[in-house]
């Protein structure tokens, strides 16, 4: 997976660069006309490519590392929630009388336990290099 950037800002040890969204659906609004929002964001990357500011780069990453990302940041919560809500609905953990409701606290409390969860995943795995975004020059 491959986005272009512009450098914004940068140092000898890390540089910020603005990448433009692309459209969801990939090409010209104005052709679709779905009014899609194609805001900017701001990312910080360690300078390994030695960029200066006003260079093109390109931001890689593997569609391997993108995919057990992606499935970190949504699979954990959705597993917690389904956990609660099955613990809840069972009567095994029991907070009220009705067991529905029950279920559906029990769910959104344990989802809300996964973003803890996934925080000390993050704090782990930051140093590990093949979850990481790599960037090269395109142009000055």
């Amino acid at each position: 997976m491959e986005e272009k950037g512009l450098v914004i800002n940068s140092s000898e040890k890390e540089i910020t660069v603005k990448v433009i969204r692309v459209s969801q659906c990939g090409h010209n609004c104005a052709d679709c006309g779905g009014g899609c929002d194609t805001s900017s964001l701001e990312l910080k990357f360690p300078n390994e490519v030695n960029a200066k500011t006003g260079d093109v780069v390109i931001l890689e990453s593997e569609t391997k590392a993108f995919m057990k990302n992606a499935y970190l940041v949504y699979g954990i919560p959705l597993m917690a929630i389904v956990i609660g809500v099955v613990i809840g609905i069972n009567g095994w953990l029991v907070l009220l009388n009705d067991l529905e409701i029950n279920g559906i606290l029990i769910g959104l409390i344990f989802m809300f336990l996964s973003a803890f969860i996934l925080k000390w995943m993050d704090n782990r795995f930051k140093s590990e290099d093949h979850l990481k975004v790599k960037s090269k020059i395109v142009k000055n």
